[in-house]
């Protein structure tokens, strides 16, 4: 650095990245599904275990996909008093759709990410014969609510 200089305030710029989702499922695609539900969890919650809410609704004609968030944090922070000498594996884990940093770009990169799983299921099962359920709990309403209202291949209904 030259002495008497100052150095021009950081700038940001974003760059779009490959990532790859989790997506907990009930039941599989074929023919025989008459409706696809796509459940948006709430925050600090993980696909896996909110699927499990949806058991009874799996008899045999549904396919249930619950997207989990991107944003995977630790609920508790490692060092703190519960967690200390804890092992890694026993602390708990959640996902979160978005946070006040950066919402917009947030928001835009869940619309990618749904528009992509219903691709996905449009490709597995006829939606035109079909019925399409959203849901989400929590984070995950306003989630589905803005997919739904600027997704590009968003449900219409």
């Amino acid at each position: 650095m030259h002495s008497g200089m100052t150095s021009p305030a950081p700038s940001e710029f974003h760059l779009p990245v490959r990532r790859t989702a989790r997506i907990a499922q009930r039941g599989h695609a074929g023919p025989h599904v008459r409706e696809v539900w796509i459940v948006c969890h709430g925050y600090g919650q993980l696909a896996a275990l909110f699927i499990r809410h949806f058991a009874p609704l799996d008899d045999g004609s549904r396919w249930i996909l619950a997207p989990e968030a991107l944003s995977r944090f630790y609920h508790e922070m490692p060092d703190a008093a519960r967690h200390r000498g804890a092992p890694p594996a026993e602390r708990r884990v959640g996902a979160a759709w978005l946070t006040r940093e950066d919402r917009e770009v947030e928001i835009d990169d869940a619309h990618l990410y749904l528009d992509t799983l219903r691709r996905h299921v449009a490709d597995r099962v006829d939606l035109g014969a079909t019925r399409l359920v959203v849901f989400g709990f929590s984070q995950g309403v306003s989630t589905v609510s803005r997919w739904s209202r600027r997704g590009r291949s968003a449900p219409t209904g």
